[in-house]
């Protein structure tokens, strides 16, 4: 797990997670002081959204560093305080929550948004068209169905495999082949 740097993070708009009680998700703004927005305006550094869970509420997760909440290609997002979360996430529609965050802050077009994201899609892994690969921390599965959530494009594939705590696949589990979505 890479270490997260030390970011200026402000607004941390916590939320419990409506399924999974005792986990908790954050979004807070990224202020990069070092960066401006431009000469003409009057303070100084960008900012953007990042995400991280916590199972206590105390020791929070940033494996996914990149931003979860970029300014977009409208600048007047590319300031200080350009782009802040809402706090809560709300279920609407069968595949999707919404997610408000607010934008052009400090500008005469400030407005609330929303955004939405699939229904447990805060983070995901994104593989290129040749080939690549993702390793989970390890799991303890307790149950009968191990479901996992994918999208592919037309030509694409995931291959799932079970290993054990050495990195050994498990006989039976080898590179099972998920080909297409089933809804």
């Amino acid at each position: 797990m890479p270490q997260a740097p030390l970011d200026h993070l402000y607004t941390n708009a916590t939320t419990p997670h409506q399924l999974s009680r005792g986990l908790y998700l954050m979004f807070p703004k990224r202020f990069v002081p070092e960066r401006t927005f431009g000469p003409s305006w009057g303070d100084q550094g960008q900012s953007d959204i990042v995400f991280a869970s916590s199972r206590d509420g105390l020791h929070w997760d940033r494996t996914f560093l990149e931003a979860f909440l970029r300014p977009g290609l409208d600048r007047r997002n590319w300031h200080e305080r350009a782009v802040i979360m809402g706090q809560g996430i709300m279920q609407t529609g069968k595949h999707e929550r919404s997610i408000d965050h607010f934008e052009n802050l400090k500008t005469s077009s400030c407005r609330i948004r929303r955004g939405t994201v699939r229904l447990d899609g805060f983070v995901s892994v994104h593989a290129p068209y040749q080939k690549g690969y993702f390793v989970t921390p390890p799991l303890v599965f307790q149950g009968r169905h191990f479901w996992i959530n994918y999208s592919t494009s037309a030509v694409g594939f995931v291959r799932v495999e079970i290993q054990d705590e050495g990195g050994q696949a498990i006989h039976g589990f080898e590179e099972l082949v998920c080909a297409r979505r089933t809804w």
